[in-house]
Parts: structure tokens; sequence; C-alpha cells
């Protein structure tokens, strides 16, 4: 079965980062939607002020449902408000070999 991952890469400056740790933490603790596996928060070793938000999807369809829904908004307007840079992307979960065979 494929999976999803639903990835926002985040760097945020100054006080704005507590502010933005807090909301993806509250979120990360909410009630996952249909269909979403799990919710990670990580933050990078080389760079402090980089965060990478991360939502593991068992359906891409659920997936985009949820993103036109109100806790989407509300998390991609916190991220746009708080962060000084951000990007987001949904990367398809494959296996290495099957990549390889690809290339």
């Amino acid at each position: 079965m494929k999976k999803f991952n639903l990835h926002f890469s985040i760097k945020v400056l100054g006080s704005k980062y507590r502010e933005l740790l807090n909301i993806l933490e509250t979120e990360q603790q909410s009630v996952l939607p249909s269909g979403c596996i799990s919710r990670t928060i990580y933050q990078s070793i080389e760079n402090l002020n980089s965060l990478s938000y991360l939502e593991r999807w068992e359906d891409l369809d659920l997936l985009k449902k949820s993103m036109e829904g109100d806790r989407y908004e509300y998390v991609v307007g916190a991220i746009k408000n708080l962060s000084q840079d951000w990007s987001i992307e949904v990367f398809e979960q494959i296996e290495i070999n099957k990549f390889q065979k690809t290339v």
C-alpha cells in the first residue's frame, strides 16, 4: 500500500520560533484526520531555526481533501505569518530498490 508524506520545510527567526513551535506541537497532539497516520516535528541539528513538519498519510485523496479544510488553513496561516521562509511538498514513499530501477 502506498504511503504519502506532507512535508513543510520552515525557517523561523527570533521570538516567532517558540510561538510557531507551540502551534505545531498542539497540532501534532490533536486528533488525526481520517487517513493521516502520524505527525512529526523535526529540528535541524545544523540550523536550530530550521524545522520540518511531517504528516504521513495512507491515502492521497484524503490528504488532498484535508488541504481544503480549516485545520490546514490554520497551520499554513501560522507558518506563513511566523516564518521567514517555508515550502511544502508531498512525497510518495517508495522502496529504494524500486527507485534505483527507474533512475
